[in-house]
């Protein structure tokens, strides 16, 4: 399995990884699985996957490449944590367009109406 780390303690040997089928996030434990790998946030590793207690775990993790998306975990944010400067801007820059019924679309309306 492929995935990139989206957190890491490299002190304590652990990172947490979203895996290339978009499933459960996976944990790494340096302790747990003996190996001592430094992972840090947005590196790209290839791994062996197992599921225990309805967790997944990632074993013998290798390195692909470093930094390979390091602004992923920010990018998942959920979108109450942007600023609210932010928000109100875009919605102070926003032009409204009014959408208003085409001629004859009434009369379409009874046709379908009358058929059915």
């Amino acid at each position: 399995m492929f995935g990139v780390v989206l957190w890491s303690d490299q002190s304590a040997g652990k990172a947490v990884i979203w895996c290339e089928d978009h499933g459960d996030l996976a944990f790494y434990s340096e302790a747990d699985c003996g190996t001592e790998v430094l992972l840090g946030a947005g590196d790209l590793v290839k791994f062996e996957l197992s599921m225990e207690r309805q967790f997944r775990y990632a074993h013998k993790p290798e390195l692909v490449s470093d930094s390979f998306s390091s602004g992923l975990a920010e990018a998942l944010l959920p979108t109450s944590q942007i600023n609210e400067q932010t928000k109100d801007r875009d919605r102070m820059s926003a032009e409204i367009l009014p959408f208003r019924p085409r001629a004859g679309r009434e009369t379409m309306d009874i046709a379908v109406r009358q058929r059915g």
